[in-house]
């Protein structure tokens, strides 16, 4: 089956999140002056996936609760090195849970140099007890942003919550 879908990427810092995702795709998305956009297919298990992926630029003027209301999934790029950088994610949690349908949403816990020097699952046990419907990844580099894909794209075709696998095994201790 053949799937249409609009993911959004937020990030406080919305430089780093189109780097990120030109070096994963291997080209700059479209400037469309509030927003970056790319395009994109991907294969999940026996279905395509026809994605359009839009990075805000302009965070300050941009109405999300318009904006997060009209897309199927979003992906959101978080250095917990950063300072305050996690107050933007607290600001915009309530708004995704606002809508009046289930959007699937990833973590992804990055940082520019490629590695962060936190523990991993200090960092996942973190996002997966104060956020359960919410999945993580941690250090992923850009030429691996398919897992990303895939794993929203199954959570967007399902409407289950995103999982990844991978990591999945580590989930159970954790909840115990």
């Amino acid at each position: 089956m053949r799937y249409v879908f609009k993911i959004l990427a937020l990030s406080n810092e919305p430089s780093a999140a189109i780097s990120y995702i030109s070096n994963a795709f291997g080209e700059v998305g479209e400037d469309k002056t509030t927003y970056s956009e790319w395009y994109n297919e991907i294969n999940v298990l026996d279905d395509i996936c026809d994605l359009e992926l839009n990075v805000i630029t302009d965070v300050i003027n941009t109405d999300f609760d318009e904006t997060i209301a009209s897309i199927d999934g979003i992906v959101y790029f978080l250095n917990p090195l950063r300072k305050g950088e996690s107050d933007f994610f607290e600001m915009i949690l309530p708004i995704i849970y606002s809508v009046k349908r289930d959007i699937p949403t990833i973590i992804v816990l990055y940082d520019e140099t490629g590695l962060l020097p936190v523990s991993i699952n200090v960092l996942f046990e973190s996002i997966w007890t104060n956020y359960p419907d919410l999945e993580a990844f941690v250090n992923i580099s850009p030429s691996e942003f398919q897992q990303v894909l895939e794993c929203i794209c199954i959570a967007m075709i399902t409407g289950d919550t995103p999982l990844n696998i991978e990591n999945a095994w580590m989930r159970f201790p954790i909840f115990i």
